[in-house]
């Protein structure tokens, strides 16, 4: 049947479908501390498509699988930060894109592979806005292996490559070179 409850003791309204006593088909949940979650519902738990809206300002679009984001999403962060790819268990798993925003505008994009919500690939690549771009090895979000630096006048660095990356604002690679814009 469809209806709506309000639970006193977590705060939180429901308004949708049920099925022997259980959220189930589609639903808006809110919570107390404003966050919702509005698409389908299975024994209880989001399950298939939705929308989560957090109360920080981030936003999910995608699969829900027994409660957790599982599947093909898009997420949008409170910064401005965008992802869009596969999800396992609520963690960025498997491929997908990153979108690093600094301010309006894109400022660097990863595309690759993603382990336990961290960029890990041996082949990603990194395009900053101002055409410079990094492809090969990264791991926990770090530069890690072997990879080619491609600087805006399309001259190459080929290396070893270890170290962090700050959102195309400056990186440093001790291994090859330092270099701050």
């Amino acid at each position: 049947g469809y209806g709506k409850i309000f639970i006193p003791n977590s705060k939180t309204f429901y308004e949708g479908e049920f099925l022997l006593n259980l959220f189930n088909g589609k639903g808006l949940l809110i919570s107390e501390k404003g966050d919702s979650y509005f698409g389908s519902f299975k024994n209880g738990e989001p399950y298939g498509q939705g929308e989560l809206n957090l109360n920080n300002g981030s936003n999910y679009c995608g699969d829900f699988k027994n409660g957790f984001k599982e599947g093909t999403g898009k997420e949008i962060f409170p910064n401005g930060n965008k992802y869009l790819g596969n999800y396992y268990k609520n963690e960025r798993s498997g491929s997908g894109k990153y979108i690093f925003m600094k301010g309006n505008d894109k400022d660097l994009l990863y595309t690759g592979n993603f382990e336990k919500g961290e960029m890990n690939d041996t082949n990603g690549l990194l395009q900053w806005n101002d055409g410079k771009q990094y492809q090969g090895g990264l791991k926990q979000g770090k530069y890690d292996g072997n990879g080619v630096l491609t600087f805006i006048n399309n001259n190459q660095c080929t290396g070893i490559y270890t170290g962090e990356f700050k959102n195309g604002n400056s990186f440093k690679i001790p291994t090859i070179l330092n270099f701050f814009e």
